[in-house]
């Protein structure tokens, strides 16, 4: 089993590459419950709708100025490491943060849910 280093991961934000510090995808499935009689006393499950939240954050450089406001679609590129897993996921963004303080680099971050398919590549 191969494990990946932060360090190398990446992110792409409506095609472009964003100098961000840190990235996360929960990849989620709504169970559907199909108990019955046959079932003898237990919960019976198939797969039902996929989906995947993202959030990402790390320094504004202001390259994400011309990226699309809050509630838009923009395709997500998550990298985990140079030859590791990437998930490409069209998503609608649920917000966009800047953060500035004048003791601090300026800070962006983002939220997002999928909207259709996404693809994993291993």
């Amino acid at each position: 089993m191969a494990f990946y280093s932060g360090r190398t991961g990446s992110i792409t934000v409506g095609g472009s590459s964003q100098p961000l510090s840190s990235w996360g995808l929960d990849y989620k499935c709504d169970p559907i419950e199909t108990t019955n009689f046959d079932s003898k006393g237990y919960a019976e499950h198939v797969y039902g709708i996929r989906s995947a939240d993202i959030s990402a954050s790390g320094p504004y450089d202001g390259s994400a100025g011309n990226q699309p406001g809050s509630g838009d679609k923009v395709a997500f590129v998550l990298a985990t490491a140079t030859g590791g897993p990437s998930f490409t996921i069209d998503a609608v963004l649920t917000s966009v943060k800047i953060d500035v303080d004048v003791k601090d680099v300026a800070k962006i971050s983002y939220t997002a849910t999928s909207t259709g398919e996404f693809t994993i590549t291993v």
